[in-house]
């Protein structure tokens, strides 16, 4: 059932992205490093997205991935990137998070995560940076990315 559910879910995102005309990336979850080296989680975290441009520096995230605590999550929201370096980008991305249910925490879990992110013209890389929490033990993860 579970791969069903992440077969549909690649396929409706590469159909919104054939129709949509603005700027869109495809992301590719590749891995996270935890912070805390003692911690027992996963760090091969293979997963499918998309980007959709909203305005100059907003755009309109969702995907899927295997997390760190072994479950498959989906996740949506808006990331904003003010500050450009040249084909670097440095802002936040803010979003719902599913597959990360504990006792504390219900369904979704809401996010802000700090990224570093490099586009060149057809590809790129997404650096967000989770800070470690009482809850966490916090990661540097790794998303390439190609305009579509």
């Amino acid at each position: 059932m579970r791969r069903s559910k992440r077969l549909v879910f690649a396929i409706c995102v590469l159909l919104y992205a054939i129709n949509v005309h603005a700027e869109t990336w495809i992301t590719a979850t590749l891995a996270s490093k935890h912070i805390n080296a003692e911690s027992k989680q996963e760090e091969a975290n293979w997963g499918v997205g998309i980007e959709q441009g909203m305005a100059k520096n907003w755009r309109a995230v969702a995907g899927m991935y295997r997390n760190s605590n072994r479950r498959d999550s989906l996740y949506f929201g808006l990331s904003w990137h003010p500050l450009r370096l040249g084909e670097w980008r440095i802002g936040a991305v803010g979003m719902f998070v599913g597959g990360y249910e504990t006792p504390k925490h219900q369904e979704l879990v809401k996010a802000v995560i700090p990224v570093i992110t490099y586009e060149g013209k057809r590809w790129g890389l997404n650096v967000p940076i989770v800070p470690a929490t009482k809850d966490n033990a916090g990661a540097i993860g790794l998303q390439a990315k190609w305009k579509w």
